[in-house]
């Protein structure tokens, strides 16, 4: 077992920042009711479901002549799809799509799949593409819990940011600490040559104040925070060994409004619902 700096996905991580492209985070409001609790906070998916999130990437070398830029943006379109067993749990399929500029699926980018538990909302496995000459090659990550208690888990991928927190949790007074084990294969299909290391985590849940959201929200992305009693939002930051990660989400919708990991920030653009919400 190899701690989380284990070179493999370091150059993995690398890779995906290389590869998808120019483009490619819990306390609550301060008027927000306290007794929100953990359960209150997981996002509800059906099948049918979906979401386009915009993505901006700052590109590693900045030439001089472009630092006044600001990196393109690129929209991602999630999917959740028929319910699959992963290592014997029942968990939302959720695929991933790069959209061109007319909204239709741009197949020169490399597409995602990943895995989340339905019960406890926790991420089991994610699968994506990695550019190399001639094509793409796939490249598989699945997620062991100790005891099998959910952890929260930072994805594969620095360019789309897929980090999903332990909902269950609910809202904190400081850092918790958490270990979870990433092995380089399908989740209980573990071959011989399977690299497994071991993750730690820590995830915080405190106030995110109506200001912030306004700050880190754009004007054309408020639909997702106008109402900040009615639809609290709760700030999530998340911390490895290799990159913290900070997310914004409003309680109702399926995916963070907002998210940035150092090099890349997301945010939540338009959501279809194949069903409406109570």
């Amino acid at each position: 077992m190899w701690k989380s700096g284990h070179p493999t996905r370091v150059v993995l991580l690398l890779l995906g920042l290389l590869g998808l492209g120019g483009g490619l985070i819990g306390v609550l409001a301060a008027d927000t009711p306290a007794e929100v609790k953990g359960e209150d906070l997981k996002p509800r998916w059906n099948a049918g479901d979906s979401w386009v999130v915009e993505t901006r990437t700052q590109a590693l070398q900045i030439r001089a002549d472009l630092d006044d830029r600001k990196p393109s943006p690129v929209t991602w379109k999630f999917t959740v799809k028929k319910p699959e067993k992963i290592a014997g749990h029942e968990c939302h399929r959720v695929e991933v799509v790069c959209l061109d500029a007319k909204g239709n699926t741009d197949k020169t980018q490399p597409g995602v799949v990943f895995w989340v538990d339905q019960k406890s909302m926790a991420m089991r496995q994610l699968k994506t593409q990695m550019p190399v000459p001639g094509g793409f090659r796939t490249i598989t990550e699945s997620y062991a819990f100790g005891d099998n208690q959910p952890t929260p888990v930072a994805g594969l991928l620095s360019v789309l940011p897929i980090d999903v927190p332990l909902f269950t949790a609910g809202v904190s007074r400081g850092l918790e600490k958490y270990t979870y084990e990433a092995v380089s294969g399908a989740a209980g299909k573990r071959a011989a040559n399977d690299v497994a290391f071991a993750t730690d985590i820590e995830q915080s849940i405190t106030a995110a104040k109506a200001d912030e959201v306004n700050r880190l929200v754009p004007d054309e992305f408020k639909e997702f925070s106008r109402d900040l009693k009615a639809k609290p939002v709760v700030e999530v930051k998340l911390k490895t060994a290799e990159r913290e990660i900070r997310q914004l989400w409003q309680i109702g919708q399926p995916w963070p409004i907002y998210a940035s990991n150092g090099q890349t920030t997301a945010r939540l653009i338009k959501v279809t619902l194949a069903q409406p919400r109570n």
